[in-house]
């Protein structure tokens, strides 16, 4: 008779303890700030958030040869992501969707392939932003950081332009003692390789074959041969304080 009231007993508490193993699976989770947004699957121990502001200082007085009347930067895109996927890279040929965005500002099919990396368990999160209308200019957004996932990704193509663009490929937001807590990054231009136009407004001019990114240093982007940032990505680390 005891045996059967233990059994009574232990059956409702397995049940009770299976009930919330299956309350605790992964959730995904929005985080949002200024003109983006972020979603992610569970933060692990040690996250961080960050905002990113890209800044813009592309304008006539940086860069004063044929600038055009209507400078602006196209929506933010990338990614936060570990050291097994790479986006783009300098010298290495861009994949369709960084060809997309360079020339025109698309977000896709990017986002198709940060897609696949989240689904793959290489990238963690797609970021998505607005761009900016008018350069100079200034845009936000917020993300989310882990151990396993430390580096971003972040694009966003110069307009208009053949097939240039500015950002960060797999940066790191740790350094030797943990996560940095303000990242400057100065934005010099890209040349996706794909389009053999020479100015602002040249009309479509499809590199065949395509070449490797490059960093523009020389042409209408270029003052006193030099060639000057076309604005900064700040990373600002809010949490934990």
């Amino acid at each position: 008779m005891r045996r059967s009231r233990c059994i009574t007993l232990i059956i409702p508490v397995l049940v009770l303890i299976l009930w919330l193993m299956a309350g605790c699976g992964d959730e995904e989770r929005t985080t949002a700030g200024g003109a983006g947004t972020a979603t992610t699957g569970e933060a692990a121990a040690g996250a961080a958030t960050y905002t990113v502001t890209f800044d813009a200082s592309w304008s006539e007085q940086t860069h004063p040869q044929d600038f055009p009347d209507d400078a602006h930067f196209s929506g933010l895109i990338g990614a936060v992501h570990n050291e097994h996927v790479s986006f783009w890279q300098e010298g290495l040929p861009a994949s369709p969707g960084i060809r997309n965005m360079a020339e025109t500002g698309n977000k896709d099919p990017l986002g198709r392939e940060i897609d696949e990396a989240v689904s793959k368990g290489t990238a963690f999160v797609k970021l998505s932003g607005d761009g900016i209308d008018s350069s100079p200019g200034s845009v936000s957004l917020t993300l989310l950081v882990d151990e396993e996932y430390q580096f971003v990704t972040l694009v966003s193509m110069i307009a208009p332009s053949p097939d240039w663009f500015v950002g960060v490929d797999t940066l790191s937001l740790r350094d030797e003692d943990g996560w940095i807590d303000n990242l400057v990054v100065e934005l010099y231009p890209y040349d996706a390789g794909t389009d053999s136009g020479a100015t602002y407004e040249a009309p479509d001019s499809p590199t065949e074959p395509a070449e490797p990114i490059t960093a523009i240093t020389g042409g209408i982007l270029a003052d006193n041969i030099a060639v000057a940032p076309l604005g900064t990505f700040t990373f600002k680390r809010v949490m934990p304080s």
